[in-house]
């Protein structure tokens, strides 16, 4: 344990009972200590993340005010097809990626490896709304890679064609998301590798629905 580590160890019990006297009903928080998961991206000793979505600053005393930044491959034209929330100081850091690395189940990544799975948001990402209301730990999961690569890309680009790879059930969901934000799309990884497709479906002009599959 280095000097740094220590010293904000002092701080987090310092601060502690202010910080949770700040929380709501149900809100967890975590010292982003872990310094093994994918490659240590997520520690930083003086930080708090909390289920909501939150992020404490240990040195300032204070809660931090994430950035939207843009994020994945840029287009033709230049520009990026999305934006996410994220923290910046030596490096970046994405708020979903650090509240899903300490709050999400890891199923996923279990069976597929961190290289090889993202973090899917079950209601799609509004740029409208705060870090708090896209990025709550019960909004996010991961899922395999490749998966969710083909969600975004009908999603983000506006190509709704049944693709490929994508049975009907799984191309019905993230076609009618893409047109009607409230609704959501769940992938479950099951222990024998089989994707359970859960979706909760807000279909105009009639009442909310839901699809298993």
């Amino acid at each position: 344990m280095n000097n740094k580590e220590l010293t904000y160890l002092k701080k987090y019990e310092e601060q502690k009972d202010r910080i949770e006297e700040q929380l709501v009903v149900g809100e967890e928080m975590k010292h982003c200590l872990d310094k093994k998961s994918f490659g240590g991206k997520y520690y930083n000793p003086c930080w708090i993340v909390t289920s909501k979505g939150r992020i404490y600053s240990l040195y300032k005393k204070a809660w931090m005010n994430p950035w939207l930044d843009s994020i994945g491959k840029r287009k033709k034209d230049g520009s990026y097809p999305e934006k996410r929330y994220c923290l910046k100081g030596d490096r970046k850091v994405w708020v979903h990626l650090l509240v899903a690395n300490y709050f999400c189940d890891k199923a996923a990544v279990e069976l597929y490896g961190e290289k090889n799975v993202d973090v899917h948001h079950r209601i799609v990402f509004d740029a409208a709304k705060s870090c708090e209301e896209n990025n709550y730990a019960g909004n996010l999961y991961y899922t395999e890679r490749g998966l969710h690569q083909q969600m975004l890309n009908r999603i983000q680009r506006g190509t709704y064609k049944k693709g490929e790879n994508m049975d009907s059930c799984t191309w019905f969901a993230v076609n009618n998301v893409a047109h009607n934000p409230g609704s959501t799309v769940h992938i479950e990884t099951q222990p024998d590798g089989k994707l359970l497709l859960k979706t909760h479906l807000k279909l105009r002009g009639t009442n909310e629905g839901s699809k298993e599959k």
